[in-house]
């Protein structure tokens, strides 16, 4: 009986442990979609500046 319950204990601390890291993973990989997104928004503006101002630089980001 002992052992079965402590078994359960630990597959409970892993299960919560794998919980934990699919929500980091999550976390991070919404972090990245904005930096992403916030790069790819500053580029378009720096884009827009030099199409706006017909500056003879091509603009490669």
């Amino acid at each position: 009986m002992f052992k079965k319950t402590l078994s359960m204990i630990c597959c409970v601390i892993f299960l919560q442990g794998c919980s934990q890291e699919q929500e980091v993973k999550k976390e991070m990989t919404n972090m990245e979609t904005a930096l992403l997104a916030a790069t790819e928004k500053k580029r378009n503006e720096h884009c827009y500046i030099f199409i706006k101002t017909r500056s003879k630089y091509k603009c490669n980001g």
